[in-house]
C-alpha cells in the first residue's frame, strides 16, 4: 500500500514537472527548477552517504541509498535527456546486487572477504558516477 502510494507521488511530480517545464507559467517553470536542482542537490547528499554505509561494510543500506539516488536523477531529468545514462546506473546497480548475492554463497570466507572489498570499490566508483551524472544535468539546466 505505501509502496503504491510512493510510486503515484512520484508519477505525480514527475508529470507536474513536465507541465511545469513546457506549458507553465513563470512562476511555475520557476518553481519546477527549484524542485529539479533539490533533486539533484540530494543525488550529491546521498552519493557521500553511500560511501559511508559502504566504509562500514552494510551492503544493504548502501543500495537502498543508491536506489534513492537513482530515484532522485530520474525525477529530476523530467524531459529525458539522462535516460540511457541513469539506465546504465540502475543496472550497474542490479549487478552489484547480484555480486554481493554470489559471494554470500561462496564457501572460502577469504574468498567472500575479497568479494566484499570488489564489491565495496564498485559501489565507490557508481557514487562517483551518479554524482557525475547529477553534475551534468545541473549544468544542462
Amino acid at each position: 500500500m505505501l509502496g503504491t502510494i510512493i510510486k503515484l507521488i512520484i508519477v505525480f511530480t514527475i508529470g507536474w514537472l513536465i507541465y511545469a517545464n513546457f506549458f507553465g507559467t513563470a512562476e511555475e517553470k520557476q518553481i519546477a527548477g527549484n524542485i529539479t536542482s533539490s533533486f539533484k542537490g540530494l543525488a550529491s547528499g546521498i552519493t557521500s552517504a553511500i560511501k559511508n554505509e559502504v566504509d562500514k561494510g552494510t551492503f544493504t543500506t548502501a543500495f537502498n541509498k543508491t536506489s534513492e539516488a537513482i530515484a532522485s536523477l530520474k525525477e529530476g531529468d523530467a524531459e529525458g535527456k539522462f535516460a540511457a545514462k541513469i539506465a546504465e546506473l540502475q543496472a550497474e546497480k542490479e549487478r552489484l546486487e547480484s555480486q554481493v548475492q554470489t559471494a554470500k554463497k561462496l564457501k572460502s570466507t577469504i574468498d567472500q572477504a575479497t568479494a566484499d572489498e570488489q564489491t565495496k570499490e564498485d559501489l565507490k566508483k557508481l557514487a562517483d558516477q551518479i554524482d557525475k551524472v547529477s553534475k551534468e544535468m545541473e549544468k544542462a539546466k
